[in-house]
This record gives structure tokens, sequence and C-alpha cells, in this order.
């Protein structure tokens, strides 16, 4: 990327800019990126939480694999010490997922999976699920739903008029695959053996999809590991024999430098600042019930908060182009261009396939301090599974994959590294922008695998003097991290 970009004519363009300042609006970064941390960690939450928790889909999983091993031809015989430990598995995050957070929804299919396994602490959990209920309605609405699982797992004979009542309820409480199973729970205890067989064979055969699907993204991912090891290790190996002069930068006045390394800043702290407001404001604005509330549901819902993202990166976005405009600079500073398209096409492949195994590694040593530290839920993941139309899921599919790349390569690659590598040099640059992206998502056990991803993206800017390479492997991540939440969401 270039940086000797000089002012065109203008008292603006050719003024010094004034010392003390960049350090005031570092100071301001870092106070933003504590609030937002601030506001992650305390993880506000409705009374009953999302439908499904980031812990809960792996809980779900897990869950799956038991009932496949168990009862799917196609896994071969029954294997059961392989069976129980994907079912303690399962049983083990479901009490992680409920613990400490009033969520009636991963009760239930805690449950329903207690009850599945024979285990004795089920008759505790329908009586918290009783005790869940922190407002009028909602305390009688659960604590008929209690009396409902403590008549079918732990009373005695259920009428006909029992299963009718019950089998609505259960169809009407957004189980997902527990509705299969806690439907042949009801129709076994009521000796309907037919209908429970049903209920099993229709378990079974989304069980096994499911693990088989998951399998299939789980081999993809690896292949596509091996296959960025390779070009991370002709990378690292092509940069040791050519030497550091590869990095050297073109010659830069000290002044320019300064200039573009604090209009960058102050333009990436107002789009942060831009960023949060609208956020913030924004729901309130479009639908002011839902304010602090998180009620509005379905298609509004991710229709908001997809407006929300866009305004907010639009606003940023005019805010940029005039900066850049006042100072006399173009595009290309923050690399919004491409010489060899394709050729930035197929970088922005092979870098993102070269991050997988550095991703994995950082993923494996967050998920062994998971145990110990708290990280909140990326509020991407209830929104998506809570989505209960094509169309719905097509949005946060193209805002994911199309303009999250888009914003976030062009203000924390092309404004933010390009602000640090201009004061303190590109190894500043890569690791500054890289901590401030991950600062932003879900900390601390997101820390590791998203500022991995930063420095690869940052890298690849540096390569190529452009955003686009960037913008695919971004793309790619969160087309695979998508991939993935649709088969663990089943």
């Amino acid at each position: 990327m270039e940086l000797n970009h000089r002012p065109a004519d203008g008292p603006e363009r050719e003024r010094e800019y004034p010392k003390g300042r960049f350090f005031v609006f570092l100071a301001l970064l870092v106070l933003i990126l504590a609030f937002i941390i601030a506001a992650q960690r305390l993880d506000v939450r409705a009374v009953e939480g999302p439908a499904i928790s980031e812990i809960a889909l792996q809980a779900s999983i897990a869950a799956k694999a038991a009932y496949a091993y168990r009862h799917a031809e196609l896994l071969g015989p029954a294997r059961e010490v392989q069976a129980r430990q994907f079912e303690d598995l399962a049983l083990l995050q479901y009490k992680r997922a409920v613990k400490g957070a009033a969520n009636a929804n991963d009760r239930r299919r805690l449950i329903i999976l207690q009850y599945e396994a024979g285990r004795p602490d089920l008759r505790q959990n329908i009586s918290a699920l009783e005790k869940g209920g922190r407002r009028g309605a909602e305390r009688v609405r659960l604590a008929r739903e209690a009396a409902m699982w403590r008549h079918i797992y732990l009373g005695g004979k259920l009428t006909r008029d029992d299963v009718d009542v019950y089998e609505q309820r259960i169809r009407k409480s957004d189980l997902g695959w527990y509705e299969h199973l806690a439907l042949n729970h009801l129709y076994g205890r009521a000796g309907l053996r037919h209908q429970a067989r049903e209920q099993q064979t229709l378990a079974t055969r989304a069980a096994t999809a499911n693990v088989l699907s998951l399998a299939g993204v789980i081999i993809a991912i690896i292949v596509l590991g091996m296959f960025g090891l390779g070009l991370l290790a002709r990378y690292v190996g092509t940069k040791h024999r050519r030497g550091s002069e590869v990095y050297l930068e073109p010659e830069v006045e000290p002044a320019a430098r300064e200039r573009i390394a604090g209009y960058l800043l102050e333009t990436f702290v107002v789009y942060l600042g831009i960023v949060i407001g609208v956020q913030l404001l924004g729901p309130v604005v479009v639908h002011p019930g839902v304010a602090g509330t998180g009620k509005l549901s379905s298609t509004p819902q991710v229709l908001v908060t997809a407006g929300v993202y866009i305004t907010g990166g639009l606003l940023a976005l005019a805010y940029l182009a005039a900066r850049l405009k006042s100072a006399g600079w173009s595009w290309h500073l923050v690399g919004l261009r491409s010489r060899q398209p394709w050729t930035d096409i197929a970088w922005g492949i092979g870098g993102y396939a070269a991050a997988v195994p550095l991703i994995l590694t950082a993923a494996v040593l967050s998920k062994l301090l998971s145990q110990y530290v708290r990280t909140p839920e990326n509020p991407v993941i209830p929104l998506f599974v809570e989505s209960e139309t094509l169309f719905e899921r097509l949005v946060l599919l193209a805002l994911a994959v199309v303009i999250a790349p888009f914003f976030e390569e062009l203000f924390f690659r092309g404004v933010l590294y390009t602000s640090f590598r201009a004061k303190w040099g590109i190894a500043a640059g890569v690791v500054g922008s890289a901590l401030a992206f991950a600062g932003v998502h879900p900390l601390p056990l997101g820390l590791l695998p998203i500022f991995v991803l930063g420095a690869v993206f940052a890298v690849l800017l540096r390569e190529r003097s452009s955003l686009l390479p960037g913008m695919i492997a971004h793309s790619m991540n969160n087309a695979v991290a998508f991939a993935l939440l649709f088969v663990l969401a089943g």
C-alpha cells in the first residue's frame, strides 16, 4: 500500500497534524473498546434468554450423536460406550447453558434429555423450570408446563385426553429435534407404541443426517486447513529467503505520515462512535417498545438488525469520504482498489486457507480455557437460530458474507491498520488493528481466533495493497461459520 499521498493545495491540506492530538484519539479508542468489552461482560438477557445458546448448540449436536449411535443402522451396531460419552457431554453442556440464566428453552431440552438418559436429577430440573418465571403470567405458564413434564415423566397413567392436550403443548414449545423425543416419551408412557416408534424413527433420521452433515463440513475444513498449511509454509519460506527488504517503506516525509496516522485514527474513532450510537438508538427509533427488551422477533428483528448495521456503516463511509476529500487523498490510501482483481481473489482464498490451521490452533487454546472463563454469546447465533423463514436467513447470510466484510475490512484494515502503520510501522499496524478487531467481538475467549483472523487480513492488505483479498477471506470465514451454524442448528 502506498503511503506517499501528498495533500492537494489548501490550508487544511497543508497544515501539520497537531502534536498530542493523535494520542487523545488513541485514548478515546481504548476507552471505546473498554466500553464494548464491559457491555459484553454484562451479558444482559431477556427473561428466558434466546431460543438456543452457543453452548446449547454444542449440547444438541452431542445429544444427536448419542441418539444416532444408539438407533441408526447406518452407523453400524449400537455402540453404548460412545453413545454414553456423547450423552454425558450433552448433559454437561446443557447444565452449563442453564447455569446462572433463566433460560426455559435450554432447560426444557435438558429435562427431555435427562429422561432419555434415565438420570435421577430430572425431578430437580423440573422444579427449577417451575420456579424460573419472574412475572405473574410467565410464572403461571411455567408452573403449568412443569406440571405437564412431571405428569409425563414422574406421574401415573396418561389418559387419551392427557395425550391430546400435552401433544399440542409440546408442538408449540419450539423444541426442534427434541420435539420427536418428547412425543416419543409421551406416546410410550401412554402405551401408544405405533406413534412412539414413528417419532423414534423421525428422531433417528434427523439426528443421523445432522451428524453426517456436520462431519462433512468438518472434513472440508480439515482438507482446506491442510492445503492452507502448505501455503503458509511456502509463504513463510519465501519471506525468509527474500529477507526484510520486502517490508521497506517508500520514502515518505514524517509530516505526511503524521497527517495520515492522525486523520485516519480520527476517522476510525468516529466510525466506532457512529456504529455504537446507531446500534443503541436504531431499535428505539424503529420500534420504541423493543428498547432494552429484545422482544422484537422474527422478520422485523432481522430487518432492524441489518438496517442498523448498514446505516451505521454508510454514515461512517460518508464521513470517511469527506475526510479523504478534505485531505486531498484518494481511496487508494485505504486500499479500495485492485490492479489485478482475479489475482487478489486468489490471494484471498489462499489467505483464508492459510489462516485455517492458525485459527484452529487458537480455537483449541480458547476451548481449553473455556472451563475457567465465561464468554458472552455471539448475538448472531440466537438471531440465526430463531429466524423462521428462508428470507430471514438469507438476509443474515448477506449481512455476514457481503456487508460485514466490506465495512469491517475498510475500517479495521484500510483505516486503522493504515493509521498505525504510518505512525509506527507494519508490525504495529498488524497487531494494533487485529487487537481492535478482536476487541469488538465476544471476549475473552474470542480474542485468539479473531486476533489471528485480523492479523491475516492485515497481512493480505500489506501484500496486495488492496482490501479485496481481505474481503474475500473475511467473507469465506463468515460463510464457513454460517455453514457450521446451519448444521449445528439442525
